[in-house]
């Protein structure tokens, strides 16, 4: 029981081209989706209909719709509708956002194009606008499927700790012909080049910013939201302050959508009380362990109070003293006490405060559209689309471990839902890129931006050998890389899906990765040693493929 009991631990621990080329891409992919049953749509579940201590008026019942035919469409456009006319009401029940009724909306306006084109149901599997419905509908599901309560029964802990420990792996093809035909890009290098090392989202020597409110969301990270100019950013704290700017930089310079995220060695923000009473608003995650479905233990995840003052480097006073160090720690004494939620404030200090200046982070664009909800890379139109296998090479590159739901999200456009006569573009972006340049191919050790000790190599070779026949032996690639959340797109790569992908990785030549690394403000030594490490992966990558003939431009470093 001790030993079950500690595996679901570790488990519970480990949980928590042109863009033009891409879109084009995913559309077709999209299409060829056509073939795949659609999977059962559980909207209900997004608006808690479960809760029993809701009244019955008050609740959209429970119904799980199948989108396989007219009629069944039709009792869709029904209940969304519905939807639509309780909005009020739901919102102040159930806490939904405004984007939520706005994503409704958009979905409505699918639904009146698809029966207005009166194509048969096949015809209409064929179009993307079907499969943005699907993916907007699932993204309304995972909206409320979040992480705050995860059950993990504990007579499947094995099978779930087996799928912890899966290795992507492809099998190399016999024949040259098998080889898919490089991809061409329309963007020199130079021009990728201009994303690696663009100019930074603000000055944050040269700019105040105001509070513009806490983070609301999950994960162990400290932070909050602040207004610079006219820019909303979201302002983090932590490791990932060096990765998540590097990996922003390198993934949009390939075409993946992600917000743009920079590097920032202090933010000065004009004082405001409510950034120490509502630092500590992060959502809690709970992680419930059940025996046949019946809860024996549970345990609470990123429940830290976090000090807001602990990542606070320097004050103004109104009278233009600058307090650091043993000054401000002496300041700090007495300014405020809490309990529980409750604050008290010496507030003869805090008159004289004018501005904090915070320590090193990175700052996040806010992007401006609706963001409908999560998306998942088992969800079918995710795991069978070859762009986003593609792309997640990229992710293996870097070690970009750490890739669950809550840290993508589905957006739409926001001028189709004031215009019916533009179109609208679903569009599914990775919002957290944080974690890499560290350890990946280990579940004990998973850790971000520990660049000494990140492996430089990410792949290996071996022969699956059935028998004395060498027409049945397969020379196999797998790669040293475990995910954090265990997806089924590991499961469904493919040859193509890495030579592609390393198409993507050799957009970059080592004084470019060099240039991304320094503007994430990663130390000269450090950023060397990553730029090396980074060469050497993709270098020992190709050559474990066999395909040093055909990325000869990308052999670089160590044999």
């Amino acid at each position: 029981m001790f030993l079950v009991l500690t595996i679901v631990t570790v488990i519970g621990a480990g949980c928590a081209s042109s863009q033009n080329q891409v879109a084009q891409r995913m559309v077709s992919s999209s299409v060829a989706m056509s073939e795949q049953n659609v999977e059962v749509i559980d909207l209900a579940a997004s608006l808690k209909a479960g809760d029993t201590s809701k009244k019955e008026e008050d609740q959209i019942k429970y119904r799980k719709i199948q989108l396989d035919g007219f009629e069944k469409i039709d009792q869709l456009k029904e209940w969304l509708t519905e939807i639509q006319t309780k909005q009020e009401g739901l919102s102040a029940t159930y806490g939904l956002k405004k984007d939520y009724f706005k994503s409704i909306k958009v979905a409505l306006q699918f639904i009146d194009e698809l029966e207005a084109s009166h194509k048969s149901i096949t015809d209409i599997r064929s179009e993307p606008r079907f499969f943005d419905l699907v993916n907007l509908l699932n993204a309304l599901r995972n909206r409320s499927y979040s992480s705050k309560e995860e059950s993990l029964e504990i007579l499947t802990a094995p099978i779930s700790l087996l799928s912890h420990l899966q290795r992507p792996e492809v099998v190399l093809p016999t024949s040259a012909s098998q080889l898919p035909i490089q991809q061409e890009y329309s963007l020199s290098p130079e021009a990728y080049s201009k994303e690696l090392v663009r100019s930074p989202l603000f000055s944050p020597n040269a700019q105040v910013c105001t509070y513009a409110g806490p983070k609301t969301g999950y994960g162990f990270k400290a932070g909050l939201k602040i207004l610079c100019g006219d820019q909303k950013l979201k302002l983090k704290f932590g490791p990932e302050s060096h990765t998540g700017p590097f990996n922003s930089r390198l993934f949009r310079a390939a075409g993946i959508l992600t917000p743009r995220i920079d590097f920032v060695s202090q933010v000065e923000m004009k004082y405001d009380r409510k950034f120490i009473t509502e630092f500590n608003s992060r959502k809690q995650t709970n992680t419930k362990v059940t025996v046949l479905g019946i809860k024996v233990k549970e345990k609470a995840w990123n429940t830290a109070i976090k000090d807001p003052m602990g990542v606070v480097s320097a004050m103004k006073l109104n009278d233009g003293t600058v307090l650091a160090g043993a000054q401000l720690a002496e300041f700090k004494k007495g300014l405020y006490t809490s309990t529980d939620k409750n604050f008290t404030f010496d507030e003869s200090k805090e008159s004289k405060i004018a501005t904090v200046t915070f320590t090193e982070g990175s700052v996040i664009e806010d992007i401006d559209a609706i963001e409908v909800g999560p998306w998942r890379f088992d969800e079918p139109n995710h795991m069978n689309n070859e762009v986003l296998r593609q792309q997640f090479m990229m992710s293996i590159w870097v070690g970009n471990n750490d890739l669950p739901m809550n840290n993508t999200r589905l957006l739409i456009t926001k001028e189709r839902a004031e215009d019916k006569t533009k179109t609208v573009k679903v569009i599914p972006i990775y919002i957290d890129v944080g974690v890499g340049l560290g350890v990946s191919d280990s579940i004990k050790g998973m850790s971000s931006y520990e660049i000494d000790k990140m492996s430089g190599t990410m792949s290996e070779t071996y022969t699956d050998s059935r028998g004395d026949d060498p027409t049945t032996q397969k020379t196999k690639v797998v790669f040293q890389f475990i995910n954090k959340t265990p997806t089924k797109i590991i499961e469904k790569l493919t040859f193509a899906d890495v030579v592609n992908g390393l198409n993507l990785m050799c957009l970059y030549k080592p004084e470019q990765l060099n240039a991304a690394l320094l503007q994430a403000g990663i130390p000269t030594s450090l950023a060397e040693k990553a730029t090396s490490k980074l060469v050497s992966r993709r270098s020992k990558l190709i050559k474990d493929l066999e395909l040093q003939r055909q990325f000869s431009h990308c052999l670089h470093g160590p044999s």
